[in-house]
């Protein structure tokens, strides 16, 4: 009787052990799917920090560039404006 219900047992846990392998299987698969779209995700994210701070800089270089073009002109306009003025009072 005892070996009949250790059999019977053996059997049972053996019909299970495919069952639970599967399960570990698909939780393992959805875990690296989860570790995908995580990682996914956060690399879209850098992307986009990284494209939005380029940006930014090639905005505040264009700025600059304009402020220092601005300048120059105002200085050049400057001496124009001296040289003039030099050459009409050395008349």
């Amino acid at each position: 009787m005892l070996r009949r219900m250790l059999l019977a047992l053996m059997l049972i846990v053996l019909g299970l052990v495919p069952a639970i392998a599967r399960a570990a299987d698909q939780s393992v698969t959805d875990k690296m799917k989860d570790t995908a779209t995580t990682a996914k995700d956060k690399m879209k994210e850098t992307v986009n920090e990284a494209a939005e701070a380029a940006k930014e800089a090639a905005t505040g270089a264009t700025e600059k560039t304009k402020e220092t073009t601005k300048r120059a002109g105002q200085e050049l306009s400057d001496s124009w404006i001296t040289l003039k003025t030099t050459l009409s009072l050395s008349r």
